[in-house]
């Protein structure tokens, strides 16, 4: 079969390699689509991070995966042949007193502990089958006729679910989205939407993108321009009313300064999630915690409930799939997906690039 294999920064290179054997507990998938982040580029193009180990090299990258199941290792229930699955990339230590740290499968470990299931499960989606733990596939139930290379978003729509229920999100609730005309903003907003959010704040820099979130639902829906300016912290501050909850979906490299805005804005007793990627530091004083009453906490990935709840919002129309475009590239074509995937001028967060085998 044909696979993109990663040899080393830069190097990926589309080969012909065996078909994936079957393994006890897993389940082979033909890919359908396969989600590219913005940010494969940097961890497969650059050296590598040191907090982020990769798998070892060669192996075959590609992470949150769609396909068809064709075969089921022996003693694994619920699957049917052909049925269309969503395959999580996250895995983790059965153990509960091994690492505590988890792994994307053809991707990273969240630290240097996550080595040896990234030696176990090095290989993802960016191939024409792949293998996957059975407990990683979920299966697309109402959501099977939405088009695979939109529903490759599901890891992003799911972060942004989860880091709302975490936020103690109820049916009513304010939400402040920072970093919303990213992808990963664009998914909260709909997911808030579609859990029953009172008023989205949607805070970004793309006037664009913003006029084209508050187009999905102008009454529930508004946009709050941040610069980066002097003057974004009032701005803020004088629009946002009554929110509970903020999620914050900046990218790699962005200024936490808005974040900072937003979290002083809440509503005494709010909670901040953090689901975004600034590198950056968030400094509070000790006496806005205290007198505010203010949460902040982060929030990882999602658990494997969360994927098959999504779909039956998916399913049910109550998240839109409409206003979002997946960008494809055949496999062979990988590397100028990688790069498209990582141009910031691309069409904002309601695009996202896929490779289609």
């Amino acid at each position: 079969m044909r696979a993109a294999r990663y040899h080393a920064p830069g190097d990926i290179r589309v080969e012909d390699i065996p078909a994936p054997r079957l393994r006890p507990a897993s389940v082979r998938i033909r890919v359908l689509a396969t989600f590219v982040s913005p940010s494969t580029k940097g961890f497969l193009t650059s050296p590598r991070m040191v907090d982020y180990p990769l798998p070892p090299a060669p192996f075959t990258p590609g992470m949150s995966a769609l396909g068809v199941v064709e075969e089921v290792a022996p003693g694994v229930q619920g699957f049917t042949l052909g049925e269309r699955v969503y395959c999580d990339p996250f895995i983790a230590a059965h153990n509960v007193t091994g690492p505590a740290a988890g792994a994307f499968i053809g991707y990273f470990g969240f630290a240097a502990d996550t080595a040896p299931l990234l030696a176990e499960w090095p290989d993802g989606g960016f191939a024409e089958q792949a293998i996957y733990p059975a407990e990683c596939a979920i299966p697309l139930g109402p959501a099977s006729a939405v088009d695979p290379a939109l529903l490759t978003r599901t890891g992003h729509f799911g972060t942004a679910y989860e880091a709302l229920r975490r936020g103690g999100f109820e049916s009513g609730r304010g939400v402040i989205v920072t970093g919303a005309t990213g992808i990963l903003g664009v998914c909260a907003v709909m997911v808030a939407l579609a859990m029953g959010a009172g008023t989205i704040y949607a805070l970004g820099r793309r006037t664009d993108v913003l006029a084209r979130l508050v187009g999905i639902a102008p009454k529930r829906v508004v946009a709050v321009p941040a610069t980066g300016a002097p003057e974004d912290e009032a701005r803020i501050r004088d629009t946002v009313r009554h929110a509970e909850i903020l999620v914050e979906c900046l990218g790699p490299g962005a200024d936490t300064t808005m974040v900072r805005h937003a979290a002083l804005a809440l509503r005494r007793g709010g909670q901040a999630v953090l689901v975004g990627g600034p590198r950056g530091d968030l400094a509070f004083s000790y006496g806005e915690f205290l007198m505010r009453e203010l949460v902040v906490r982060g929030s990882a990935w999602f658990p494997r409930w969360v994927p098959r709840e999504l779909f039956r919002l998916i399913g049910a129309n109550a998240i839109d799939m409409t206003p979002l475009r997946a960008r494809r590239f055949p496999l062979e074509q990988v590397n100028e997906a990688i790069a498209a995937a990582a141009d910031p001028g691309r069409a904002g967060g309601f695009e996202h690039v896929a490779v289609v085998p």
